[in-house]
């Protein structure tokens, strides 16, 4: 019963998956689409961790990191390219951002006078903190040779870089520098957290 609920939950986390980048969503679907992939795969792990653990199958604990890395990777390419819902089309003047904590701040003072919602203001700076936190974990257990530090957060840096780049060029959003350093800044910190809980050696 725990291997067909295994493989179940597998199965309904790919079509999930596949619902996630061919639909039409609204933020909320697909918030709640994310979720329901992410429980969906925790699910399939707890029920296949038998097997995961079994000596025999030591790559599926490997391949359930790895499609949770793919699914991730898809969405942040999603969410930060081609995606509608976030107003990917601006005026030639908004298009670069190169101030240092400019955004940060505009959006800082929001919060005071009430000039954006709250929503568009946790979507811009905690959403951008964030967003490559889970990047950090996927490199350090996939790629063991990324261990160190400064190889995680120089590939970080560069990823968030050719997608600012790219949005830039495509005219797919803003080249802002306040996003690479709440991206670069938000991973580090999660190293740091993933440095103190793990019982891998990291340096």
């Amino acid at each position: 019963m725990r291997y067909f609920l295994f493989v179940l939950n597998y199965l309904i986390a790919f079509f999930l998956m596949v619902y996630f980048f061919v639909a039409t969503l609204n933020l909320m679907e697909q918030f709640l689409l994310t979720l329901g992939i992410l429980l969906s795969v925790i699910l399939g792990f707890y029920f296949g961790k038998e097997i995961i653990s079994a000596k025999k199958y030591p790559s599926l604990k490997y391949f359930s990191i790895f499609i949770l890395a793919v699914f991730y990777f898809l969405a942040v390419l999603s969410y930060t390219l081609w995606d509608p819902l976030f107003n990917r089309v601006v005026p030639v003047s908004l298009r670069v951002q190169l101030i240092p904590f400019k955004t940060i701040f505009t959006y800082s003072l929001a919060l005071f006078t009430g000039s954006k919602s709250l929503f568009t203001i946790f979507l811009n700076l905690v959403g951008n903190f964030c967003i490559f936190m889970p990047m950090v974990f996927f490199l350090i257990y996939l790629f063991p040779s990324l261990k160190e530090k400064s190889r995680v957060i120089l590939v970080i840096f560069l990823t968030v870089l050719g997608i600012e780049c790219t949005q830039l060029i495509f005219a797919v959003g803003t080249f802002d520098v306040d996003d690479l350093i709440l991206n670069v800044l938000g991973s580090y910190v999660f190293f740091r957290i993933l440095s103190r809980i793990t019982t891998c050696q990291i340096k």
